[in-house]
């Protein structure tokens, strides 16, 4: 029952495989890391990668399917178009995978890695007589989604004191398990081949030993990793209001500060903004004005003085950009309404 059901619905299968990886794709551009204390920051674009290629690979399956259930059939262009998406998104995956181990394992894991199994792959699609996209999965599909499993592992035990606040301990986990599930079902568990292992382990033998196609799983694989992913992403959230936070609180420190030097000055000092309004006042000009500094601020400064004010027009334009004006004599009326000649 399960086996028919899945089987005619595969395409849908598909759908929600591909749909999952591509989730955890824009998940990961659309997130803001720009110098990130995180290292992980620098090389998620690339499990970004992954998720788009591979996304569109599934996608591709799918529309193959739909075509072939309206009575089409599959050209060879079309085959070998996904045959290079495949084997494209294996490749991010491995090299995020590679990339996310180097933090932790520096040696032999240089890019010359990636070159070597590269040109292994290419060789083996070009020579061999069966279908192709074995190779990919064995070469990269495999190491790469185990290599990425381990890295996420090390990476949260080496990162334990930053993170655990955090509570993503289980997502990190959870990314690994669903990555090592994925090595083995996406890249072991091949098309039926010739050879060995691909003659033993492979999507008929599976279908026949479960009952269910190799693929429904991918998909819940797929969908476990883009949810703990989704949730990795938060320490990024996290760090952008923490640095908001400790931005805002600097601010702050620097406003006090300044305001505490303009109200010691001992000549009168008043500051007004681009429209001429009073911003702040020091204690010297309250005395002499006769005024509480809550009653200034916000005034417009025009009202303190007896003639046209300098701060208005053209004037006040010139001020605004790096301009300045001095010796400049006015007459001040204070709340009394004395008049007080100023310079």
């Amino acid at each position: 029952m399960f086996t028919q059901f899945f089987t005619s619905n595969l395409d849908v299968v598909f759908m929600i495989y591909g749909l999952s990886f591509v989730i955890m794709a824009v998940s990961i551009l659309i997130q803001p890391r720009k110098e990130s204390i995180f290292i992980l920051s620098d090389i998620l674009w690339i499990l970004a990668g992954f998720g788009l290629t591979h996304g569109l690979n599934e996608w591709l399956d799918m529309f193959g399917i739909i075509a072939i259930k309206g009575g089409g059939k599959d050209s060879d262009l079309f085959n070998f178009v996904r045959l290079i998406v495949l084997a494209v998104s294996y490749l991010f995956l491995f090299e995020f995978g590679r990339r996310l181990l180097l933090l932790k394992i520096k040696k032999y894991l240089s890019g010359w890695f990636t070159l070597s199994l590269c040109f292994l792959t290419v060789t083996f699609m070009l020579v061999s007589s069966q279908e192709r996209s074995i190779w990919a999965r064995y070469f990269l599909g495999f190491p790469g989604a185990l290599f990425s499993a381990v890295g996420f592992i090390y990476y949260y035990r080496d990162n334990k004191t930053i993170l655990k606040p955090f509570k993503v301990r289980r997502f990190f986990l959870l990314a690994g398990v669903s990555l090592v599930v994925y090595s083995l079902l996406g890249g072991l568990v091949v098309p039926k081949a010739g050879f060995f292992p691909a003659s033993i382990l492979n999507n008929t033998s599976f279908l026949k030993l479960i009952g269910i196609p190799v693929q429904v799983f991918r998909a819940i694989c797929a969908a476990l990793l883009a949810w703990a992913v989704w949730n990795i992403l938060g320490i990024f959230n996290w760090e952008i209001m923490y640095k908001l936070k400790s931005s805002q609180v600097q601010i702050n420190a620097v406003k006090t500060y300044v305001d505490n030097i303009v109200r010691s000055i001992g000549d009168c000092l008043i500051v007004v903004n681009p429209k001429a309004k009073i911003m702040a006042v020091n204690k010297a000009t309250c005395e002499l004005l006769g005024y509480e500094e809550e009653e200034l601020i916000t005034k417009p400064v025009q009202e303190l003085l007896q003639e046209e004010s300098p701060f208005t027009g053209a004037r006040l334009e010139a001020l605004a950009k790096d301009d300045y004006f001095k010796n400049c004599e006015l007459t001040c009326v204070s709340k009394m309404k004395i008049e007080i000649p100023v310079l």
